[in-house]
């Protein structure tokens, strides 16, 4: 088993390790390794003529070199396009690690909350320990009845039952970070009783939150995405452009000059230029092309606008159920903590003396603990509201 001492240590190995971290990172490489592709001439083409070509001779050479082009404007809008599809890969990145953090921090704390539990429960369990076994020698010895014997018997099971339990949430935990991290072996991490998570943002910042976070970045980028791919698909309706260069020979009789023909060999070399233009006449598949672009634009802003509401909705929700968790961790913390406590040693220093009897010994052993767990709980709940919180405006990024 690896032991992690704080958050800080598990978070970095996570993003070292985490598969998911990985594959985001390699499509992003992969989108820059594409951006190459943005300018493509093309193929140029070298051509070679032997024979008639020009003359009765038989043995004419023509050589030609051409070089087709899409025309400028393509080139721009495909670069473009590259670029944004880098954009949107990173902030896909983002997204993941954004995910990841949160699951991590997450179980991090459900994790501390259990083990602070289970120190509260072992505790009960040592208490019961000692009342089963003073319970069982007082019947043998017959200063007490079977009923209080029974009772010390059942509350140490039900302690023990409690503890299994417990026991068993924390290794669904441990394997859940384990699986986080992609570590080899089962993870755990040493951590002292559990604490209230420190905000590390202002509830002023819920009306900037909506820009930061990586999911609407996401989808915004997606829009423009849309958008140039349908730069893309019109510029690709425009004529692409063909330059060429010929040399060949002409072997015969030419023009008369001075009133005497003139005579060419293959020695003789004429040359020139080629121009050349390539119009699509067939539209229907660049229309197409833009039509569809067009569509995705228009899934990608509503995509954006319901991304925008339910962030905007769970930040409201989430502030609202923090407010009410800190004022629950306030109430327990300031009255009914130091009460249990109180409970806890008046209930043993008063069954230890003879004032109260079984009962309400284990009637007070069973308030202060389920106080005392309940405290526990309402912090991991206020400690989970904010972990939402801070994925929700990436404060944790």
């Amino acid at each position: 088993t690896k032991v992690y001492q704080n958050l800080e240590e598990i978070l970095q190995t996570a993003l070292k390790n985490n598969p998911n971290i990985k594959v985001s990172a390699l499509q992003t490489q992969q989108q820059l390794a594409l951006k190459g592709t943005s300018f493509d001439l093309g193929k140029t083409e070298f051509g070679l003529d032997y024979g008639q070509t020009n003359s009765i001779a038989d043995n004419d050479t023509r050589f030609s070199v051409s070089q087709s082009f899409a025309f400028p404007t393509l080139y721009s809008s495909q670069n473009k396009l590259a670029k944004t599809k880098i954009q949107v890969s990173e902030l896909n990145e983002a997204v993941i690690k954004n995910e990841l953090i949160t699951q991590v921090t997450s179980t991090y704390y459900h994790l501390w909350h259990l083990k602070s539990k289970q120190k509260l429960l072992q505790k009960q369990d040592s208490i019961y320990v000692r009342f089963a076994n003073a319970a069982n020698l007082r019947y043998k010895t017959g200063e007490s009845n079977a009923l209080e014997q029974a009772t010390a018997n059942v509350e140490l099971a039900d302690v023990q039952i409690l503890i299994s339990d417990n026991n068993a949430a924390l290794k669904n935990y441990q394997l859940q970070l384990q699986n986080l991290i992609n570590a080899d072996s089962l993870v755990d991490i040493n951590v002292g009783n559990l604490v209230v998570k420190q905000a590390m943002f202002s509830e002023n910042q819920e009306e900037n939150a909506i820009s930061k976070n990586p999911m609407v970045a996401y989808y915004n980028k997606r829009i423009e995405l849309a958008e140039n791919e349908k730069s893309v698909a019109v510029s690709k309706m425009l004529p692409d452009i063909t330059l060429g260069y010929f040399n060949q020979s002409f072997i015969g009789n030419g023009d008369t000059v001075n009133g005497a023909p003139t005579v060419f060999d293959s020695g003789d070399r004429f040359t020139g230029i080629q121009l050349g233009l390539s119009i699509p006449l067939w539209f229907k598949p660049h229309t197409a092309k833009i039509k569809a672009a067009k569509i995705q634009k228009m899934e990608s802003e509503a995509e954006l606008e319901a991304v925008k509401n339910e962030t905007q909705t769970q930040l409201k929700s989430l502030f609202q159920v923090l407010q009410k968790e800190q004022s629950n961790l306030e109430s327990y913390k300031n009255n009914a903590l130091p009460q249990a406590e109180l409970l806890l040693k008046s209930s043993q220093r008063g069954f230890e003396e003879g004032e109260i009897g079984y009962v309400e010994y284990v009637q007070g052993l069973n308030r202060a603990l389920s106080i005392q767990i309940k405290y526990l709980e309402f912090v991991n709940r206020y400690n989970q509201t904010l972990i939402r919180i801070e994925q929700l405006i990436a404060n944790n990024l």
